[in-house]
């Protein structure tokens, strides 16, 4: 009885062996297939859009334009490619400040504004240019306030002041670095 079951077994490993060397190595790999996920579709698609955003006194708030706008109905979102927001002040005493990036979205119907990749924001002033330099900023239309939790950097006229985290009032011009701040000052 042991013969039989050893040379039955040995017959099943040899016609298995046989089996698999004749095959086609196709066979034993699965066809690779990618999952390409579905990229979601935009309700509506502008080019070279301006959107303008006013306060509850109907003043103007901002204004934004951008190349390209995508408007996402689920979420109500809208993303923009190259924007370039305005941030007028309340008062509208000084030159307003004008932020440029390379991508944004909106949050809350509009009532935030994140702006990320390169971004440059400045303010033309009579003794010069007051610059901003951060990776991610979010701007809030309804009190004039930029945050960001990234490196940045603020420029003005004979200084550089460095640091991360930021909360900036556009309207009274508070400009606060949260941490591992630096500053440089240039005296004529």
């Amino acid at each position: 009885m042991k013969n039989i079951l050893m040379t039955l077994l040995i017959l099943t490993v040899a016609s298995v062996f046989v089996v698999f060397w004749d095959s086609p190595p196709e066979i034993f790999v699965r066809e690779k297939r990618t999952r390409v996920e579905q990229i979601p579709t935009a309700d509506s698609y502008m080019r070279q859009t301006l959107t303008a955003k006013y306060d509850k006194d109907g003043e103007r708030a901002y204004t934004l334009k951008a190349s390209t706008g995508l408007y996402f109905s689920k979420g109500d979102r809208f993303e923009l490619e190259e924007p370039l927001l305005v941030a007028y002040r309340d008062n509208g005493s000084n030159p307003p400040w004008r932020l440029r990036a390379d991508e944004a979205h909106t949050e809350k119907r509009g009532g935030e504004v994140v702006l990320t990749g390169d971004v440059y924001a400045w303010q033309e002033q009579p003794r010069g240019i007051n610059e901003m330099r951060t990776s991610r900023l979010l701007f809030l239309p309804e009190t004039n306030i930029a945050r960001t939790d990234r490196k940045v950097a603020l420029e003005s006229p004979g200084s550089v002041t460095t640091g991360t985290g930021m909360e900036a009032n556009f309207d009274t011009e508070v400009y606060r670095l949260l941490s591992n701040v630096r500053g440089r000052h240039n005296v004529p």
